[in-house]
Order: C-alpha cells, then structure tokens, then sequence
C-alpha cells in the first residue's frame, strides 16, 4: 500500500512518515498528517493480507471429488469397509491462520487422523484468521467420507442372522497347525466381531510335543472391529507350565501375554475354589474403541496441545463362567502390544502412545516405533489393560534452546512426563522436590496418578501429587520418612533420585543386576558420602549406566536439578529399550 498526502509531515504510528513510501506489513496503523498551519489529519486503517483459506487438502484413503480447489467448499470420497479411518493432511496460504481438522487444532501439514463409522462420515476442515481487520474471516472446508458396509455374501454374518464358522489355522512355534481353531464372525450393528476358539485337545497335543517358552499365535487377517482368541483356563495353565506365550496378531494390532501373568488360578478362584479350570473360558481381545472414546481422547488433545496418529485401540482380557466375568487389567510386569501405524500417517509425527483414563485425561506409556518389512509399528509396554492411542506431540520451552538438556527435556515434555514450570519456562537448573520426582517417575514408568493413599502424615487426597505418591507407594517406588512423613515439597538429594530410579528398575524387570558395591562406588572421590541406607541403590545405578556422576563426583548429597531428572528418567527408560530416539 502505498501512502500519499497533499502536504506537510506525517507520522505513521507514532513514528516520521515520507509521502509516497508504501506500507505492506500486517496491522493496525495510524497516520496522523500535519500541515503548515499545524492543522492534523488523523487516519486509521489496518492491513491483513491473511486469506482465510486452504491452500492444499489430502487424504489418506480414497479420492477428492471434485480435485481440491481453495474456493471448492464440499468434496466426497468413497472408502472400503475394511478402512477403519482416514488421515487429513492440510495446509493454509497464510502462516498466522488457525487450522482446525474434525475438531483438533493442528498446523500445517501435520495429519490428523479421524475414525470412521460405516456409512455416512462428515470432517470439517476450518481455516480462521484471528484479530483480522477482514470482513471474512472464517472458512469451513467438509469432506463427506462414505465407509462401505460388509457385503452380505462371504464369510461375514450380517446383523441378527447366524454367526459364521470356519476353521481356522494357528502358528505354534512358527508351524503353522491347520483346524486347530474355529473362526467365527458375528455383526452387531455396524461392527464385526471374529471370534477365534482354540480346541483345546488339539492344543494339548502340541504343547506336550514341545519344550520351554512356547509361542502360540492367532493371526486374524480378516478386517474387523473385535478380534478375539478365546481358550479353556485349562489350556491357559498348560501354556503357564511350559512358560509360553499366546499372540494375538489382527491388521491394526498385536498383543503378546505371557500365559503366567494371567494368572488363571486367581481368576479361577474369583468363581469358586472346586471350579475346573476347562469350565472358565479367557478371551483375549483386540477392538477398535467406541466414537466416545475417540471424542474424549479428542477432547484431551485439545486441552493439552497433542493430536491423535491413528484410531484409538482396546486391549482386554476377560474370564468367564456361566454368566460370571472376572476381568484382568493390571499386570506385575511389562505386557507388550503393537499398533500398526496407519498408511498415510508419517511415523516421525509419532511422539509415544498415551492411555485414556476414566475421567477422560490421559497418561503416557513407554513406547517405541519400529519398522518391520517396510511398515511402521508402535510397541507399546504397558503394566495394564486400556485403551490406547497413538499421538503426535512437540513441547519445548524458551529457556532451554541452549541448554545441554534440551534434547532430554523436549523428548520428555512431548511424551507428557514432564512439565513446565509454566507454558513456555521449564527453568532446568531448579531443584525439584520429592513429590515432583515421584510423579515424574511414576509417569515415566506410564503409570497413571488415580489413587490416593493414607500412609503418609502429610499428603491429603486433595494434594496435586496424591495419586502420583499413591501409585509410587503401590509399587514400592517410595517409602518415606520414619516419622510418618513423606516429605512432598522438600528438595530431593541425587542419592534419594537414584534410590528411587533403582526400584523404577524393578519395576522395569530389571531387578537381578549384580551389583559390587565398594567396586561401583569406588571409583567417586566423594563415595563416603554416600548413606549406607542408599549405598546398595545408588551402586545399582552406577552399574546400570544410569548415574554417570560429574566428573569424579557423584554429589549424592546434592539437590538433583530438574534437567538432570529430565536426562536421568529419559536414560532409564531408552536403557532398558521402552522408548527410542524419535523418528526425524
């Protein structure tokens, strides 16, 4: 824009403006012109070359109809039912507008990944400008996804009609045994369900043939919402007593749990103590999780700046008797569960999986990505049940942008262990106190913070930190004081960190590490200063790798830093491999 005046001097915000030179930044300006006889003319106007509007859209899974334009409103694509859902990829012409895909904010080129119901599904797109001076300043895109229904021929039973039986082969120890199983598929609505039951005379049969550690494997190929393997408690024992393991293998997911922690004579004895174990039926289930899921995980993305990678995913197993269930969520050691990253979703925007909680929040839980024959896996090492989902999430803080933590702590406030001091301070050299490092831990660790406790004098269920001590208490992280006290807003020293990082190592399962206590300690010019209460914890550390000392030093009396709790908690969880490097 440029700017003329008959005559006289100008100010162009405050500061001198020559006739005739142009003005092209964003904003809201004022000119005031003063002539000869010192009289004003005082204009205001804005600039906002901002344009409300798409300038590419892309999806995962079928064809736009008609092909993108910025001015076409309304597209429509057709996808197979075996398309459970679709990444949306879009981009706007101008880098200070807001993006919004099906509800989540997002930037630039960065998928969103939406679920699909059969039938009719209707994603919006909305590109706002925010404080503009135009007259338009918001535009809705929509992208009408249309998800075919199962043909009624086939295998597949349609909805009230009878279920379908086929059978149905099994891998035990990488052989395949054909008829060892009986598929079943069966349409609720607009979901199917398959339905794997393992003979268990057959499967005797081929466990007894077999040594130690045996590898049972149900490969579901079919696309379905629930995938289920279901056996006989007494084939869950038999599998227990060779120490083996059943796996669950379905196109959006895998689920491997070792038969002992299922521990079926507790279930059993949950139904009565003279129950034989070929009367309690263990379905282990993959399912694709409910739209409420999916909004309340949105919904959490929302409040906490992260956005969904793929659709959200149950992992259950259930015992039942007659009309009786007995439910097995929680295990004393890591289960491992992948989630196929979705075609059309890029496997660097993957920053860990998190846990959906009752209350709609959620938790992190160790993960790693890998690739296998060229396609993209998130394994996922959980001590529970849930539901899971995959997320995209980028966190870092102005104070760190040259401090030597900043890989540690970026990596570690993405996958929601840590937190800022505020949005934008993380302030890395502080102390932190005992509560805070508990949490940390127990969030490392992808434990959630949903109990409280009474063991301690001075933490109350209303306290921030009263579910993350209580979980650390649950699972022998921390003791406390003598007295009764916990401690929660006292400083907590290196050697009480590293005490609390080698029972975090238990619980990892990485509690045999023999450990020389003179020999580990020894080599510190300040090892006396070690409590001899610490000194069998803090060598384990040392042994582990995870406690490194500065320079000669180990400091144990010194207050830990939180950049040094960022470092230490991102080390135990990649020694022990329950993360990796994020992908670039």
């Amino acid at each position: 824009m440029t700017i003329t005046f008959n005559e006289g001097q100008a100010t162009l915000n405050g500061q001198p403006f020559e006739n005739g030179a142009s003005v092209s930044a964003d904003g809201l300006y004022t000119i005031v012109v003063t002539d000869d006889a010192n009289n004003q003319s005082t204009v205001n106007f804005g600039i906002d070359t901002r344009i409300p509007a798409l300038a590419s859209l892309i999806i995962s899974d079928g064809d736009l109809s008609p092909t993108f334009s910025r001015d076409v409103m309304t597209y429509s694509t057709t996808v197979s039912n075996g398309v459970y859902g679709v990444s949306v990829t879009a981009a706007t012409y101008s880098p200070n507008t807001e993006l919004m895909i099906n509800g989540q904010t997002t930037t630039n080129n960065t998928p969103i990944f939406v679920n699909l119901k059969v039938g009719a599904n209707e994603i919006p797109i909305t590109v706002s400008v925010p404080n503009s001076v135009q007259t338009e300043t918001v535009k809705t895109y929509t992208i009408n996804v249309y998800r075919k229904s199962k043909s009624s021929g086939g295998s597949n039973a349609s909805a009230g009609s009878s279920p379908s039986n086929t059978g149905f082969a099994v891998i035990v120890n990488g052989v395949k045994q054909e008829q060892i199983a009986t598929a079943t598929t069966t349409q609720e609505g607009n979901r199917t369900a398959v339905t794997a039951t393992l003979d268990n005379a057959k499967l005797a049969n081929q466990l007894a043939a077999l040594g130690e550690n045996p590898m049972v494997i149900v490969p579901v190929t079919t696309s379905a919402d629930k995938v289920s393997a279901v056996l006989t408690g007494e084939s869950v024992k038999m599998l227990e007593n060779k120490q083996g393991t059943l796996r669950i293998e379905t196109p959006i997911a895998a689920y491997d749990i070792p038969a002992n922690l299922i521990a079926i004579d507790n279930v059993s004895a949950q139904f009565g103590s003279t129950l034989p174990l070929s009367d309690v039926m263990v379905h282990v289930s993959i399912e694709i999780s409910s739209a409420d899921k999916a909004s309340k995980l949105t919904a959490a993305g929302n409040r906490q700046g992260f956005t969904l990678s793929g659709a959200p995913i149950d992992f259950s197993i259930q015992a039942s008797h007659g009309e009786q269930t007995v439910t097995v969520d929680k295990f004393p050691t890591y289960v491992q569960r992948e989630i196929v990253i979705p075609d059309g979703v890029d496997a660097s925007k993957i920053t860990t999986a998190v846990v959906l909680n009752p209350d709609g929040t959620v938790h992190h839980v160790p993960t790693t990505i890998t690739v296998r024959d060229g396609k993209y896996f998130a394994s996922i090492n959980s001590l529970t049940n849930s539901t899971y989902s995959l997320i995209y999430n980028q966190k870092t803080f102005d104070d760190i942008s040259s401090h030597w933590s900043k890989d540690a702590v970026e990596d570690m406030a993405s996958r929601l262990v840590i937190n800022g001091e505020d949005a934008t301070h993380f302030n890395p050299d502080a102390s932190i106190t005992r509560a805070e490092f508990a949490a940390i831990v127990v969030r490392g660790l992808g434990l959630a913070e949903d109990q409280t406790t009474n063991q301690f004098k001075d933490v109350t269920a209303s306290d921030w930190f009263s579910g993350a001590v209580a979980k650390a208490v649950e699972y022998h992280l921390i003791q406390g004081y003598e007295d009764g006290t916990f401690g929660p807003n006292q400083t907590i020293t290196r050697e009480e960190a590293l005490v609390l990082v080698s029972r975090a190592m238990d619980v990892a399962g990485k509690e045999g590490i023999s450990v020389n206590v003179h020999s580990a300690l020894g080599k510190f010019a300040d090892h006396l200063e070690v409590s001899d209460w610490a000194a069998k914890d803090v060598a384990k550390t040392v042994t582990s790798g995870l406690a490194q000392g500065t320079g000669e030093k180990l400091e144990p009396q010194t207050n830990i830093t939180r950049a040094e709790t960022a470092t230490l908690i991102q080390r135990l969880l990649s020694k022990f491999s329950l993360i990796n490097k994020r992908m670039k």
